[in-house]
């Protein structure tokens, strides 16, 4: 982690800053589902945003490609704590 550059670590954590308050706005919006979605389910849901994203990719819909980057940002998180969840049981 040394290696990397100040400015790298600014933007990483500019970057979770925004994957974190939009997870906050959509939680606030309308509640976050996945918080009942089990490892499966949510590596499935990962993977139907990866194949949305890659067709949008063909748009050059940058705003919406990356909004959908926080979102799988953001399942990824959610992922990790479902599989710390189900290790401990």
């Amino acid at each position: 982690m040394s290696s990397l550059k100040n400015g790298t670590i600014m933007e990483y954590d500019e970057i979770i800053g925004d994957c974190r308050d939009a997870m906050v706005a959509k939680n606030q919006d309308c509640g976050v589902e996945t918080g009942k979605m089990n490892l499966f389910h949510l590596l499935n849901y990962m993977d139907t945003k990866i194949c949305y994203i890659n067709e949008l990719k063909d748009t050059k819909r940058d705003e919406e490609i990356e909004e959908k980057l926080v979102e799988l940002v953001n399942l990824c998180v959610f992922s990790i704590m479902e599989a710390r969840k189900e290790h401990e049981n």
